[in-house]
């Protein structure tokens, strides 16, 4: 079996910020992991075992995350519609963001309704955008979309750039 690699772009990649995007990505692991921990317990989830350290934790990646994340994809945006045509970045923009939105914004979601209505309403509410979401139908007040928010933001600065 042989591999084939694609190395016209290789040269001008920017191979740093392959390393910020791990680096923002991992630290999102850390505050998801973190939140449970928090003293407020507000999260979905929570610990009986909560402890100051994890406030400050969450709050001092909160403060650049998804800021950052956000700016890289801004500057990633203008990089690769300078190299490529413009009727094909935008069908591939599109794909890359709409198809994850809504096949997960459906599947993953879905699954994470059925588990709530598992638990039940007893161990905790979820709000979304300051609305109890009590189903998927919820789609008016953004329930359907959950943790895929960024993409809904992606989309709103990808319609704006365009």
């Amino acid at each position: 079996m042989s591999y084939t690699m694609d190395v016209r772009n290789d040269a001008d990649r920017l191979t740093q910020l392959d390393l910020l995007r791990a680096t923002l990505m991992a630290l999102g692991v850390v505050i998801h992991s973190a939140f449970v921990f928090i003293t407020d317990r507000s999260w979905l989830i929570a610990s009986h075992q909560v402890h100051q350290v994890f406030d400050y934790i969450v709050l001092s990646i909160h403060a650049f995350r998804m800021p950052a994340f956000f700016l890289l994809s801004g500057f990633l945006y203008a990089l690769v519609l300078r190299r490529s045509k413009t009727r094909g970045f935008m069908a591939s923009r599109f794909r890359r963001l709409l198809v994850p939105l809504f096949t997960l914004g459906v599947l993953l979601n879905l699954v994470q309704f059925s588990l709530f209505d598992f638990i039940g309403p007893t161990q905790g509410e979820m709000i979304i955008n300051g609305y109890r979401c009590a189903s998927f139908t919820d789609v008016y007040h953004g329930c359907w979309v959950i943790h895929l928010w960024f993409l809904v933001v992606l989309g709103y600065y990808f319609v704006i750039g365009w």
